[in-house]
C-alpha cells in the first residue's frame, strides 16, 4: 500500500527538504514542495497526502497557516510542524488546536523524523479505521 505510504514535506529551503527525502526515501514516498503554495498545488495534482510536514517559518505563508488549510481540505491528513521554536505561542496554539499532530525542533534528528512519521502513519491510520 505505497500510496499510504505517501508524504509531503514542505520547506522554503530546498536542501532541507533533500536532506529530509535522504532520511525518510527508504521507508516512505516522500514528496517535495518548497513552500506553501507548491504544497496545495501539489495536493490539488496529486490529491490528498495521509502525512503532511511542514516548516513553521516560511515566507509566503506560515506552516500553521498551510496546515490550516490542508486540514479545511483533507480532514484526516496527519499534519507535523518543524520549528527552530518549539515553544512558541503559534506552534502551541496549533498543537493545541489539534492541528499539529505533533511539533519537531528544527533542526531535527533523523531517528525521531522516521519515528514521528512513523506514528503518524499510525494515527492516520487508526483515524480513518475509526471514520468506517
Amino acid at each position: 500500500m505505497m500510496e499510504l505510504r505517501r508524504v509531503l514535506l514542505v520547506d522554503d529551503d530546498r536542501l532541507v527538504l533533500v536532506f529530509f527525502k535522504h532520511i525518510l526515501g527508504h521507508a516512505f514516498d516522500p514528496h517535495l514542495a518548497v513552500g506553501a503554495d507548491e504544497a496545495l498545488d501539489a495536493i490539488v495534482t496529486q490529491g490528498s497526502f495521509p502525512v503532511v510536514i511542514s516548516d513553521l517559518r516560511m515566507p509566503e505563508m506560515s506552516g500553521v497557516d498551510l496546515i490550516s488549510k490542508v486540514k479545511d481540505s483533507c480532514p484526516e491528513t496527519v499534519c507535523v510542524l518543524l520549528s527552530g521554536d518549539v515553544e512558541s505561542d503559534e506552534a502551541r496554539d496549533a498543537f493545541q488546536r489539534g492541528l499539529a499532530f505533533r511539533l519537531l525542533p528544527k533542526p531535527c534528528q533523523a531517528r525521531l523524523l522516521v519515528e514521528t512519521v512513523e506514528d503518524a502513519f499510525r494515527q492516520y491510520e487508526a483515524s480513518r479505521a475509526s471514520s468506517e
